[in-house]
Parts: structure tokens; C-alpha cells; sequence
């Protein structure tokens, strides 16, 4: 499939090293559109996690990505906003961005993330799932 794929896989197997007592999935259904890329389940709770790719053309300025939410699927961004804890996880060549999902997607306006490494990415998710809230 497309670019982010060896990206999800690789925060897949770091997730489950993270979160040994939780379950973290991989979906694959390619005849469904708009299930989320991962479920990370701790505890009874359950996050969703989009996984897309920009490439070079994407804006990024002292260690941040400036990106459109038209960007995102509208059937992907709108199944995240409904799920209340659907996050994107933004792979760029120079690091990763996770953001929430709320709000329509045509009422939110560009998205400027900050990027990280993947393992600070990781930490930052298992932190969600475990406690409900983000770290800074």
C-alpha cells in the first residue's frame, strides 16, 4: 500500500512493546473504507489511530508541520472525530506529528504539529491510552 504503511508497521511493534498488558491492532481491511489504520486498547480504553504520510512537499518550520485537514480523507477524518478518541499520526521524513481529531474538518483550519521522534510518539500515546490525557 502506500508510504505510510512501514511507518505503522513500525509503531505497531513499538506500541506493543510499550503496552505488553494492552492490545494493539493493525487493521487491513483494504475493502473497508474509513476504519482507522491501529486500535491501541489499554484497560478498557481505546484509541484510533490514522497513519498517513507527507512527503517532501509538506511545510515544515523549526521542527513543525504546517498541514490542511483537506489533506485527510473526509470519510477518515469524520470516522476519528465520530470514534472521540480518533487521533492521525502525521509520518514526515523529518519526524512524526500526532493530533486529536475533533471538530469538522471544513471548520478547522491549518494544523500546525509539532514533530517528534517515533519513540517520543509512542510515549506520547501510551500516556493517552493509560491515563486518557497528553503529555507535553
Amino acid at each position: 500500500m502506500k508510504e505510510e504503511n512501514p511507518h505503522n508497521r513500525e509503531l505497531v511493534r513499538l506500541l506493543r512493546e510499550a503496552l505488553p498488558r494492552g492490545v494493539t491492532y493493525k487493521h487491513n481491511d483494504m475493502s473497508t473504507k474509513g476504519i482507522p489504520d491501529i486500535s491501541v486498547t489499554y484497560r478498557a480504553r481505546t484509541i484510533w489511530i490514522e497513519g498517513k504520510f507527507e512527503d517532501d512537499t509538506a511545510r515544515i518550520d523549526g521542527g513543525c508541520l504546517t498541514i490542511s485537514p483537506t489533506n485527510i480523507d473526509g470519510l477518515q477524518w469524520e470516522t476519528l472525530r465520530k470514534m472521540g478518541n480518533g487521533y492521525l499520526c502525521i509520518y514526515t521524513n523529518c519526524g512524526v506529528a500526532l493530533t486529536h481529531v475533533n471538530g469538522f474538518r471544513r471548520s478547522v483550519g491549518l494544523l500546525r504539529l509539532r514533530l517528534r521522534s517515533t519513540n517520543a510518539v509512542v510515549k506520547q500515546i501510551v500516556n493517552i491510552v493509560k491515563k486518557g490525557e497528553e503529555e507535553e
